[in-house]
């Protein structure tokens, strides 16, 4: 049995006479075996503190695990950037959002989740060893641990390096001029409120929903280029190391999989010529003559070869 979820979300149209029309619209989705498991496992927690409270005397939750059994595994549908869309969708956040170039391009040298992204702190990246450390994930205003409750190290591009030192350099020359010596932890901040006299205020953490809507997918609007989530800078990244002839173990330890049979599952497609190469391996009836022929061969010059010194000793004698 499916278990489903509904989602009520607000489309935007216009009427005849060109005014805009809000209207709700509620989406029924199946939910994905790891969210079953996640919700079950929440609620028997709960309800197990409740009978230790001697609130109920027994978990009616114990015994739903049959639910995460029955689950369907489901792989979601990844449409990540070309190697060739990825320098047009730079070129116009370049052009059109230059205040969160850095962020876009860290999305796809590093595939960080969007919640890592704004979680991520200057003390978290070493400039030196051209790495960053994934330590939290920043979401709905609240700071947590990461989806998989561990730390990581995601390797830098030499090109999000320099862009990310001047990012800081930046920074710290706006703040210089306001009389401040400090700069805010946070590597990616918001554009900051329009004030009265032109100025923008101090920006805050970002809130990736808002960088989704305002910014992303206008960029992918001024780039011309199809409609994906922002999630999908992530396979971006993926997909253009498995292109590259990066190992799928290499893959998942920059991702932070939590097994690398999900990293297969979701990009083992990906790798280049691998199922060709796998199947040219199996062999057909040319194979085998081809290696009879190097049998006989093989055996025809054995002979001659041990029958060269016995003429030669005989001759000899």
């Amino acid at each position: 049995m499916e278990k489903k979820f509904s989602l009520t979300v607000k489309e935007k149209s216009r009427d005849e006479n060109g005014k805009i029309v809000i209207k709700l619209k509620t989406i029924e989705r199946n939910l994905a075996r790891p969210t079953i498991r996640i919700i079950v496992s929440q609620l028997c927690a709960f309800l197990s503190h409740a009978v230790e409270e001697r609130v109920i005397e027994i978990n009616p939750a114990v015994k739903l695990g049959k639910f995460y059994r029955q689950a369907k595994v489901m792989h979601e549908e990844i449409q990540p950037l070309t190697h060739a869309e990825v320098p047009v969708f730079l070129e116009a956040a370049w052009a059109n959002f230059p205040e969160y170039y850095p962020l876009f391009l860290c999305a796809i040298h590093t595939g960080l989740r969007s919640g890592e992204l704004a979680g991520l702190q200057w003390g978290d990246i070493d400039f030196n060893g051209k790495f960053l450390v994934v330590r939290r994930n920043f979401t709905r205003g609240r700071i947590e641990k990461t989806k998989t409750d561990q730390i990581r190290r995601v390797d830098l591009s030499d090109v999000l390096l320099q862009e990310l030192q001047a990012l800081k350099r930046r920074r710290q020359a706006e703040y210089l001029e306001e009389g401040k010596n400090e700069i805010p932890e946070w590597v990616f901040l918001t554009r900051g409120r329009r004030l009265k006299d032109g100025e923008r205020d101090e920006g805050q953490q970002l809130e990736m929903y808002n960088v989704k809507n305002r910014y992303f997918l206008k960029t992918l609007e001024k780039a011309k280029l199809r409609r994906i989530r922002f999630h999908d800078l992530r396979h971006t990244f993926a997909s253009l190391l498995i292109q590259n002839g990066e190992s799928l173990a290499y893959v998942k330890d920059q991702l932070g999989h939590s097994s690398i049979k999900m990293t297969v599952d979701v990009y083992g497609h990906l790798v280049p010529g691998a199922n060709r190469a796998a199947v040219n391996k199996l062999p057909g009836l040319l194979t085998v003559r081809a290696a009879q022929k190097d049998l006989n061969n093989f055996t025809a010059d054995a002979l001659e070869n041990l029958r060269l010194p016995v003429i030669a000793n005989c001759q000899a004698s």
